[in-house]
């Protein structure tokens, strides 16, 4: 009897809280509890046997049980318990028994989880997601070294942006939210301007910027104009009237990125001198599924 085949990997705002295994004489099954922005979410795969435990690197042993190739028993490996949960399983009355693991030390981490089940759990790999990041810019000023950055850690998002400007842009702040609802705001700006608050919804995120930069004054290169660009297809500017900039020249940040946009970067001093952007994306490798193919 064919399992049933079961995937699925973590959104970049999910993180997994709990795996939970049905165990008996081998493993029945297996679950998985994932926090994100939208709430708690749970997904089990599993036959209707076994008892419950909860755990969160996977080892174990697959074997032949009742003319069945299935997961015999199944350890769970942790940061903060490197020798393993487990194991849950007891290889019991299996045939042609071998141990499996996933490879250490990962590059990344384990986003998700792929394998199939039927009675038993007969399969199981996982996704491992490595991290990458690709700098755009900074557009605006060469000559002048970056003096501010800003980043997401796993769980934020940018939930507003401020914009100071007038004949140019003065410079720019964002707030930043995290799942448990506590922000920050840090402001990169000069002393002057008018200040523009934006508030993004919360599945709203910034997928571009846009804007001049050029000379002000026919002194240094500073940001002109900027422009917002959202997935909800909005546009916030240009905030910032390019005047009195001279040898004005377009920036745009390329579309669609490879992942997100999470973070910014430049310069600034009384006015904004350049801006650029962090596009963080995931890049998974597959190891198994372990057990049946």
């Amino acid at each position: 009897m064919r399992g049933l085949q079961w995937s699925f990997q973590l959104k970049d705002d999910q993180v997994i809280t709990k795996i939970m295994i049905n165990h008996g004489y081998i493993v029945d099954g297996i679950g998985f509890e994932i926090m994100g922005l939208c709430g708690k979410t749970i997904e089990w795969f599993t036959g209707p046997g076994g008892s419950l435990s909860e755990l969160t690197h996977i080892s174990g042993t697959y074997g032949m049980y009742l003319e069945e190739i299935c997961i015999t028993a199944m350890r769970i490996h942790t940061n903060l318990c490197p020798e393993g949960y487990g194991p849950y399983g007891e290889a019991k009355d299996a045939d042609d028994v071998t141990p499996f693991s996933t490879p250490l030390p990962l590059d990344g981490s384990i986003v998700g989880f792929l394998g199939s089940n039927g009675e038993y759990l007969n399969s199981i790999g996982i996704y491992n997601g490595r991290k990458m990041i690709k700098e755009y810019g900074p557009y605006g000023n060469k000559e002048s070294s970056t003096n501010w950055y800003i980043e997401l850690n796993d769980g934020q998002r940018f939930s507003k942006v401020f914009i100071k400007h007038g004949f140019i842009v003065d410079g720019v702040g964002f707030e930043v939210s995290s799942l448990t609802g506590k922000t920050y705001t840090q402001m990169f700006s000069g002393p002057g301007g008018e200040t523009t608050e934006i508030e993004l919804d919360e599945n709203e995120f910034i997928t571009q910027i846009s804007g001049k930069y050029g000379k002000y004054l026919e002194k240094d290169i500073k940001i002109g104009s900027i422009t917002i660009h959202t997935n909800l297809g909005r546009s916030y500017g240009p905030y910032g009237r390019d005047e009195q900039v001279t040898e004005a020249k377009p920036f745009a940040t390329p579309v669609p990125l490879d992942g997100t946009i999470a973070g910014f970067n430049g310069s600034y001093g009384i006015y904004l001198n350049s801006i650029g952007i962090s596009d963080k994306y995931k890049k998974v490798d597959k190891y198994g599924p372990y057990g049946r193919a």
